[in-house]
């Protein structure tokens, strides 16, 4: 009857319910999808914004250099930068409380990462696009703010190709300074450095090479594509792996 008694070992959560531990598919989704829930609307209302903006020049004026340029694609990197700085702190207590490895957490950031640029890129490739038709259309010169031409489908798959690869970068940016802010708080001001590699490295090497606008203290060193581009997801990988193994220390505990 004693032996009857004796508590055996207690199986963990998920295994109770026989499920097992949620895969990356799903974990991935709930990261992405979470994110894009909200970026979404944001190029959904510059979207419509930049058609406003261009319905009104086409009846006052005219444009000599890309309006999405200026008015959409800039001001991304920022968009990105916010979304990958709030990933542990948005993510963490929902994923690692209901049985999610840090490990697993770490891996769904990545692959979010690369979501948020591959349709990130494809929409400002696609703005490039219309614009390319539109300006065509009333006659205006297509062409960015430094000079750069998007009169062909190659220029606009460069655009779109750097573009993507650049909110990847900084996205991943964002991600180590907050991880950086959350797990290593007294350092966060030296770790910042580091954390920036990839964004900077982004617009010297790859936007900078295709005519994109780059941070006013980046030199525009115009790289060919072909060769900027391995280089930051090189770095862009390194950095992937960084972050992963800094969220086995991520803490839910109050700091």
């Amino acid at each position: 009857m004693n032996d009857l008694m004796v508590p055996g070992p207690v199986a963990p959560p998920a295994a109770r319910r026989g499920g097992g531990p949620a895969p990356l598919v799903h974990t991935a989704a709930v990261t992405t999808g979470g994110t894009l829930a909200w970026v979404g609307w944001v190029w959904l209302l510059a979207a419509l914004g930049y058609g406003a903006a261009v319905a009104v020049i086409s009846f006052v004026g005219e444009r000599d250099t890309s309006l999405w340029q200026v008015a959409v694609a800039t001001w991304q990197r920022w968009l990105m930068l916010a979304a990958g700085t709030t990933m542990t702190t948005t993510f963490a207590p929902m994923l690692i409380t209901n049985g999610v490895t840090r490990a697993r957490l770490a891996r769904s950031v990545v692959v979010c990462a690369v979501a948020v640029g591959l349709l990130g890129g494809l929409f400002l490739g696609a703005g490039f696009a219309v614009e390319s038709v539109v300006f065509a259309g009333f006659g205006w010169p297509r062409a960015l703010s430094n000079g750069v031409s998007f009169d062909s489908a190659a220029a606009v798959c460069r655009l779109g190709a750097a573009y993507g690869l650049g909110l990847s970068a900084w996205f991943v940016s964002g991600w180590l300074a907050g991880l950086a802010r959350h797990v290593r708080e007294s350092a966060f001001a030296i770790l910042l450095v580091p954390a920036l590699v990839p964004a900077v490295l982004a617009e010297g090497l790859v936007l900078g090479g295709v005519g994109a606008f780059v941070l006013p203290f980046i030199p525009d060193w115009r790289f060919p594509f072909a060769v900027g581009a391995p280089v930051v997801v090189t770095v862009l990988g390194l950095a992937c792996v960084a972050g992963v193994r800094a969220s086995r220390e991520i803490s839910l505990v109050h700091r």
